[in-house]
């Protein structure tokens, strides 16, 4: 959550960071592009005062994102960032094997995004919802196999001319509305990440099938003996029956890397993103569009950045593909990843906002990745707990049908496992000094203060967490998951009335929020709450 001053601040700059979770920093948007982004800025540029506004949301893709922009413009933005195209295929409106494909009605699409924001319109959704129950759908592994959808699946055509339509609303809008809009291309990991899921080509013979099949085992069997070669040779034998199945051109592309066959590799790594039936990663098509929309129209106040090729370009990237150095796993980023997204973002933003080329100044670098991390309050825990999210979402069902997904678990899990053996009492009280450290530049910055209660309360510190879970209430009131994590710490302190207040203060701010009635319901039943019977 964020909160601005309905009259924004003399002197500040507003910068609005729009897209999908990528850009919003998942696992953790506390040190995700905009934060680090905001770091940058106010490291490079210390006489002024920015507002980098976070308003980048998990699962959705530019038909929502179309919306937010518009309504950023109408909040004195000064600028606005976009990063998104990960999730258009598998998103909202996503289209599904053998039914109803509402990408094919952009119209329809745009006139249920303005009915959701009506009251009416909620009334209506809420009372089909009421009558009309849906069926719930468990999306496990067979749920995500059921719903791949081929590169070249004709539902998917107008799903690209969605992507370019929406990126033109949003950046001619900005235009209009007199906001520089500096527009990126979006890197993903192409080197450490198998595709999520495989489909074979339409109108592939039972024999040429089989054929397919022997060809693929072979090369498989040669590849676990490390004989690069052989199995390149069986995979691409297999390769000129079916060139449509994701998980073979992958494979491929690893035998020729091993053999040091660096652009045939590139090229089918590439392929294998491309062809991917799971397509939650952006595809080269929509880069293409980003690309093609900001070559015609650089003279309307657009910005372009092309983070693709920066990712390519760094020193961490092999075979000039970005990998596992740089994202947590297909598209979500790293620290490092999130600093690099940012610093090439940089000049651009500063420009859009005329501002002095970053590095220009006299005795002011660009601030670097530590200095960054010590004053948005990055410390080795966080990074240890973002890596453990991350763990945890790659045991979900969507990467259950990967490429050794059960060995790559295993290494993962083993080794997450002696990172935390490994923290020491030593190592929480330097985290907990870089906090205070970062908090003390920053008073007013919510964040810190809940990763600073957060951190002390998962190291069994809970008393000393209260005091800073309270201050990041006081400075963010609406976000009801602090006031239920301070609402429990009250009841094991003893301080109940304080829990109740809480949760009705939360309760408050969101009638619907599930946790906290039930928090409430469960103080309110101790023995001390139980009304005596008359007489």
């Amino acid at each position: 959550p964020c909160r601005l001053a309905r009259i924004k601040p003399p002197g500040t700059m507003r910068i609005f960071v729009i897209g999908d979770s990528a850009a919003q920093g998942t696992p953790a948007p506390a040190f995700g592009l905009p934060r680090v982004l905001e770091s940058l800025l106010r490291q490079q540029y210390p006489d002024r005062s920015f507002e980098v506004v976070n308003v980048a949301m998990r699962g959705i893709n530019s038909h929502v994102s179309r919306v937010i922009a518009r309504e950023c413009l109408a909040k004195e933005a000064d600028a606005l960032v976009v990063y998104m195209g990960n999730n258009e295929v598998v998103g909202l409106y996503s289209p599904s094997p053998g039914q109803f494909n509402p990408a094919a009605w952009p119209r329809l699409l745009r006139t249920m995004e303005a009915m959701k924001g009506t009251r009416t319109g909620q009334w209506l959704m809420a009372a089909t919802q009421y009558w009309h129950k849906p069926e719930k759908t468990s999306q496990d592994h067979e749920y995500f196999q059921r719903n791949r959808l081929a590169y070249d699946a004709p539902e998917r055509l107008p799903i690209r001319r969605n992507f370019a339509d929406n990126l033109s609303d949003i950046t001619t809008a900005a235009h209009r509305a007199g906001v520089p809009c500096v527009v990126s291309t979006v890197a993903v990991n192409l080197t450490d990440q198998p595709p999520l899921g495989s489909l074979h080509r339409t109108g592939l013979s039972p024999g040429e099938l089989k054929d397919w099949q022997a060809l693929y085992d072979a090369g498989g069997m040669e590849e676990d003996r490390s004989n690069w070669a052989l199995a390149g040779e069986k995979y691409g034998e297999a390769l000129k029956i079916d060139d449509h199945h994701a998980e073979l051109h992958y494979r491929f592309a690893f035998c020729q890397e091993g053999l040091g066959l660096t652009n045939l590799a590139r090229k089918h790594y590439l392929l294998a993103r491309d062809w991917d039936a799971l397509a939650f990663r952006i595809e080269t098509g929509f880069n293409e569009v980003i690309r093609q929309q900001m070559a015609q129209r650089v003279e309307q106040g657009l910005f372009f950045v092309d983070a693709e090729k920066a990712f390519a370009a760094h020193p961490q990237s092999r075979l000039s593909l970005p990998g596992a150095n740089l994202f947590h796993e297909h598209v979500h980023l790293r620290f490092d990843g999130d600093y690099l997204l940012a610093r090439v973002l940089l000049p651009e933003v500063a420009h859009s906002l005329s501002l002095p080329v970053p590095g220009a100044l006299a005795n002011r670098p660009v601030a670097t990745p530590l200095a960054v991390a010590e004053d948005i309050g990055y410390s080795r825990w966080d990074d240890l707990a973002t890596s453990t999210a991350m763990v945890r979402m790659l045991n979900q069902p969507l990467f259950q049908g990967m490429h050794k997904q059960a060995l790559r678990m295993d290494i993962l899990q083993r080794h997450m496992k002696s990172r935390v053996a490994a923290f020491s009492p030593a190592d929480l009280e330097e985290c907990l000094a870089l906090y205070r450290r970062a908090i003390a530049r920053h008073p007013e910055d919510w964040m810190l203060h809940f990763n600073l209660g957060n951190l002390l309360q998962e190291h069994g510190r809970k008393r000393d967490a209260i005091p800073a879970l309270e201050k990041a209430v006081d400075l963010q009131p609406e976000f009801c998951s602090i006031r239920l994590m301070l609402a429990n710490l009250y009841v094991e302190a003893g301080k109940t009335d304080s829990a109740i207040a809480q949760c009705q203060a939360a309760l408050r701010v969101d009638p619907d929020y599930q946790p906290a009635r039930e928090a409430l319901t469960q103080v309110l039943s101790q023995p001390r709450f139980i009304p005596k019977r008359a007489g």
